[in-house]
């Protein structure tokens, strides 16, 4: 919104995971969803065709879509890879989405002088394994988040169908 607005920005690189209907869409691909979507260690990610696609093919037109966003596919290892190289160059834990941003900006930045910006909406402490795992450290958990991992886990299973949910809803009061 704020480059329609005015903002100057040159491009906009969409960075996925393995489940990159985005990125094949950009590239002149359908807009059909992909029957299933790819468990990965960015889960966020992990849908068939990501919820604002619809708003942005309201908000432009298809060929402005695909000539102002660039798509990019980041696979897990390279997710690993994007993590381990930014903390050793300055020590940052960035969680698996973030690295997925950072991987794509990166494999754009040879030879560019202008800034990019990396839009990260998680935290590294919400994915203490794949940090253990990719820098082999324990990600620092903020309070707030600590709190919620400390209280007990209520899970009940339902059957896959609307009525079922419906049912357990309404049981709640």
């Amino acid at each position: 919104m704020a480059a329609l607005g005015g903002l100057p920005v040159e491009r906009f690189v969409a960075a996925h995971n393995a489940n990159d209907f985005f990125p094949r869409f950009l590239a002149g691909g359908p807009s059909t969803a992909q029957p299933a979507s790819v468990r990965t260690l960015s889960n966020a990610m992990d849908v068939g065709v990501p919820s604002n696609f619809e708003r942005l093919r309201a908000l432009l037109p298809e060929g402005r879509l695909r000539t102002w966003v660039q798509g990019a596919r980041v696979s897990d290892a390279e997710t690993r890879a994007s993590m381990q190289r930014v903390y050793e160059a300055t020590g940052y834990v960035a969680d698996p989405h973030t690295a997925v941003g950072l991987e794509a900006v990166r494999r754009r930045g040879a030879g560019r002088s202008r800034p990019a910006v990396v839009l990260a909406t998680a935290h590294p402490a919400k994915f203490p394994e794949t940090v253990r795992e990719a820098l082999g450290v324990e990600p620092s958990r903020p309070a707030r988040l600590a709190r919620l991992w400390d209280h007990p886990v209520h899970a009940e299973a339902l059957s896959p169908t609307a009525e079922a949910l419906r049912g357990a809803l309404l049981d709640l009061g």
